[in-house]
C-alpha cells in the first residue's frame, strides 16, 4: 500500500515537471527583420525599453518609437515644435534651463558642434544628437538615452 501512494506521488510529480518543460520549451525568443533598439529614460533607476524595429510604423524616427511606447507601454510624451518637451518623468524646466535632451549611439546623428556632450550608459559613450527626435537614425543595437540637460 505504502509502495503503491509512493508510486503515484511520483507519478504525479514526475507528470507536474513534464507539463512544465512543454510550456518552457515552447516559449521562443522573439525576432526581429530590422533588429531591436534600445531606448533608455534618465532616472534612478533608468527605465529601459527594447523595442523591436519590426513593430515601428511611420518614417519619424524616434518619434515613431515614441508613438509605439505610448501606444504599448503607455509612455506619454510631449513634442513641440520638433522639440521634446516632455517624456514620461522628464520635463523641461526653461526657467530654471532645463531641457529634455538626447544622446545616441548612432554616429551618423551625433552633433558635431562645439556644444556637443556625451554621457557613458553601461560601457557604451553616447554623444549628443545633432538632429531633431524626427530625423533620428533608429538602427539594429542603437542606443537613444533621453534626459535633463541644464544649460546653466
Amino acid at each position: 500500500m505504502k509502495q503503491t501512494k509512493l508510486t503515484r506521488i511520483l507519478s504525479l510529480l514526475l507528470a507536474l515537471v513534464l507539463v512544465s518543460l512543454v510550456f518552457v520549451g515552447c516559449q521562443q525568443e522573439e525576432t526581429s527583420e530590422k533588429g531591436f533598439c534600445t531606448i533608455v529614460l534618465e532616472g534612478n533607476p533608468a527605465t529601459e525599453y527594447s523595442v523591436n524595429l519590426d513593430k515601428v510604423t511611420g518614417t519619424n524616427g524616434l518619434l515613431a518609437v515614441l508613438d509605439y511606447l505610448k501606444e504599448t507601454e503607455g509612455l506619454a510624451y510631449t513634442e513641440s515644435a520638433g522639440m521634446l518637451t516632455e517624456v514620461g518623468t522628464l520635463k523641461q524646466d526653461a526657467t530654471a534651463g532645463k531641457y529634455v535632451y538626447i544622446w545616441t549611439s548612432v554616429e551618423k546623428d551625433f552633433d558635431v558642434t562645439v556644444y556637443a556632450s556625451t554621457k557613458t550608459y553601461g560601457d557604451v559613450t553616447l554623444t549628443s544628437s545633432g538632429v531633431g527626435a524626427k530625423d533620428m537614425t533608429l538602427t539594429d543595437g542603437a542606443i537613444i538615452y533621453i534626459g535633463l540637460y541644464s544649460w546653466t
